[in-house]
């Protein structure tokens, strides 16, 4: 590598799948029953926050979610299309820059329940496991990421990452590498690892907790929003009845936004990206393609030169998603396994 290289890393939810299968072969055999494809999977078992009890997504607790059909026997591919249509609707009322919700709009008062629901699951699956396992190292990504902390020549690595939950951040923590979430925490110009979630994290928090027994889902208003500046991240203790919830669904556009927390992190990075040229490295991996969601990654691959090199890691590639590719990066090369990258030359 020259020296002064930029690194950007892309990562969406073939990435927490990847880890997940690297961990589920060590003694943990728990990790078996985190499943981040089917959403709806384990929604008989998360228990609702304020009275601990299972069932969150039920007639009970979750009656519009639960009246369009979401069910927790519910394939991939039907869980899928019902979160499609219910993110779907919101982009576009969005779009009438409207905030309030009436009783007849389902899929709105859905969308609320979902991204609550979003939340708990993700912490759910964060609380099963108190520590790392002790062979993390040995994942391909941990390597990876430990060779660019330990390289001279790259000067900066930004990572965006589509995923709500915080394995990554915790891979990091493990294996020594300190990194910085612009604008919410900074670590100064040394810090060479900066990480992006412009979906959200269930890191994310604002302000202070409300009591946990006072939980109730908020159907008021569509969306609740807040400055970048006022959001703190908290890695423990996350099973919190919180103000805000900092979570876009699937299939959520987050250009439908013109201010707020989401924007301000894209101000930062999207630069970042415009900067990379020739000898500059970016990583894909686990990105989905879906078309309500296609003008974020859009911006994202047609900003940098094309004479960057362009990794691909996905062993499902969506054939159109390859095709805009290939018509954008002159040195692009597909992998379909990520223990490609203990092999790369840094």
């Amino acid at each position: 590598m020259s020296k002064n290289k930029k690194v950007c890393v892309v990562l969406g939810n073939g990435f927490t799948i990847d880890f997940i299968n690297f961990v589920s072969k060590s003694s943990l055999s728990i990790w078996n029953n985190i499943d981040v494809s089917n959403l709806f999977s384990h929604g008989g078992y998360l228990k609702w926050p304020s009275n601990k009890n299972p069932g969150f997504l039920s007639k009970k607790y979750t009656p519009h979610l639960w009246e369009l059909g979401a069910r927790p026997y519910l394939s991939k591919d039907e869980t899928i299309q019902l979160i499609e249509k219910i993110v779907t609707s919101v982009n576009v009322y969005a779009l009438k820059g409207e905030n309030g919700i009436n009783k007849s709009q389902k899929y709105l008062l859905a969308y609320k329940e979902l991204t609550s629901y979003l939340k708990y699951l993700f912490i759910h699956f964060n609380e099963k496991i108190d520590s790392m396992p002790e062979d993390i190292n040995s994942w391909a990504w941990a390597s990876f990421f430990s060779a660019l902390d330990n390289s001279e020549d790259v000067d900066e690595v930004t990572i965006i990452t589509y995923n709500y939950d915080i394995w990554l951040e915790r891979v990091l923590q493990s294996i020594n590498i300190e990194f910085e979430l612009p604008p919410m925490t900074k670590k100064g110009d040394k810090c060479k690892f900066k990480l992006f979630k412009p979906h959200g994290s269930i890191s994310f928090k604002y302000k202070e907790d409300l009591p946990l027994s006072s939980f109730n889902i908020n159907y008021q208003d569509l969306k609740a929003d807040c400055s970048s500046i006022d959001i703190k991240i908290k890695y423990d203790d996350l099973c919190t009845n919180n103000p805000i919830i900092f979570l876009i669904p699937p299939a959520g556009d987050v250009n439908r936004t013109k201010n707020g927390w989401n924007t301000s992190l894209r101000q930062i990075y999207e630069p970042k990206i415009k900067e990379m040229n020739k000898n500059d490295l970016m990583i894909i991996s686990g990105i989905s393609y879906w078309h309500v969601d296609r003008a974020e990654i859009d911006s994202i691959l047609i900003a940098p030169s094309n004479e960057i090199d362009l990794i691909n890691i996905n062993p499902a590639m969506d054939k159109y998603f390859e095709s805009v590719i290939n018509s954008l990066f002159n040195n692009y090369i597909h992998f379909d396994s990520s223990e490609i990258l203990k092999e790369l030359v840094l």
